[in-house]
Order: structure tokens, then sequence, then C-alpha cells
């Protein structure tokens, strides 16, 4: 009976030691997780201030071996050397009256650059040496012009005496739309149908946007 009190103060006094040692186990196990996390900062901050080392000595590198070419240049080169082989000499070409061609080795004109009353014109052709498009000035800018295949064309930018104007034709050369400035130097946009009679027009006018729509005849069906 004595043997079994024993026992069971032994137990209770083995209990008792880790209930009183418990709170300084969790503080040893917290200080050595912390330890860890902070070697593992440490060595993360020696990496990054390693790589930042590196990269500030290659930096230097760099302008000591661009610098260095510079001195050499400007040692050993005179400076008239320096600014032809930077600068390169435009080439100057005197337009005849009839025009300049450019061919292929098989004689086809594929450009054809000449003057114009208000500057340069240059024509583009296509390997049939048909016109597939021009880039010229005029009265009141530059344009540019699109032609298909078969030398119909189908859109047209340019400047009119209020600003820029685009211009849309179909396939067959009909106009299809119109887009520009109006009058009141708002937006303005004229729609056709395949009879080029127009059908909806659209602008800015001086006290607000205005909407038209016609039928095929030009009679007014809706006007706001």
């Amino acid at each position: 009976m004595k043997f079994k009190e024993d026992n069971k103060e032994d137990k209770m006094g083995f209990w008792k030691i880790i209930l009183f040692s418990l709170p300084e186990i969790i503080s040893e196990v917290f200080n050595y997780l912390s330890e860890r996390e902070r070697r593992k900062l440490l060595e993360e901050r020696r990496r990054l201030l390693e790589e930042r080392r590196r990269f500030i000595i290659r930096l230097i590198g760099l302008i000591l071996f661009f610098g260095l070419i510079v001195f050499l240049l400007i040692v050993f080169i005179p400076p008239k050397k320096i600014k032809k082989a930077i600068v390169p000499k435009v080439r100057k070409i005197t337009i005849p009256k009839e025009g300049l061609q450019f061919v292929n080795k098989n004689g086809k004109v594929l450009f054809l650059m000449k003057t114009s009353p208000y500057g340069g014109f240059l024509e583009i052709y296509n390997k049939e040496g048909k016109t597939v498009a021009r880039i010229f000035a005029d009265e009141y800018g530059g344009s540019l012009a699109i032609y298909t295949n078969q030398e119909e064309l189908v859109a047209a930018l340019g400047v009119t005496e209020d600003g820029g104007s685009l211009e849309v034709r179909s396939n067959q050369g009909k106009l299809i739309a119109i887009t520009g400035i109006t009058e009141y130097g708002g937006g303005g946009l004229a729609i056709y149908n395949n009879q080029e009679k127009q059908v909806i027009g659209v602008g800015a006018l001086k006290y607000g946007g205005s909407l038209g729509i016609l039928d095929n005849m030009g009679n007014v069906i809706f006007e706001k």
C-alpha cells in the first residue's frame, strides 16, 4: 500500500516538474525558431549585398570601358573624321523634269519620283506595272491615294482648307464615305449608296450635332 502511494507521489512530482518546466521549454523552442529565422534573414541580406556589390563593380567596369573608348577616339581620331563616321553624308539627287524611275532587274518600273507645281510626287507600281499608290503635295498640304491592282481609287487621305479629309471608295471606284471637318470646325461624316447618292449625314454644327437620313432618291426620311 505504501509502495503504491509512493509511486503515485512520484508520478505527481513528475507532472509537476513538467508543468513547471513547460514555459521554459516553450521559450527555448521559440528562441530556437527565432534564431533560425534570424540566420535566414542574415543570409538573405548577405546574398543581396553581394549581388549589389557585383552589379556596382560591373557598372563601374562598363563606364570605364566606354570612357576609355571615347578617350581613345578623341585622342587618336580627328573630330572631322568622327563627325563623318557618326553623321553619314546625304547624297543629293536632282530629279529631271520627266521624273526619276526605279526599276527591278527585269526592267519593270517600281517607283516614279518627280516634281509638281506644289512639291514632290511619288508613284508606286505593282509587279504588273499598275499604279497602286500615290503620295504627293497639293494646294493644302500632303495627300495619299490608294488604288487596287486594277488601278481603281479606293481610298484617299488629304488636307482641305478646313482640315483633314478621308475618302473611301468601292472596288469599282464608287464613292462610299467621306469624313472630314465641317464649316464649324467639328467632325463630319457622309455615307453613300452604291449609286453614289448620299443616304446618311452626320456632323457637328454651330449649336450641336446633326443627323440626316435620306432614301435612294435623295428624299429626307429623318432629320435632327
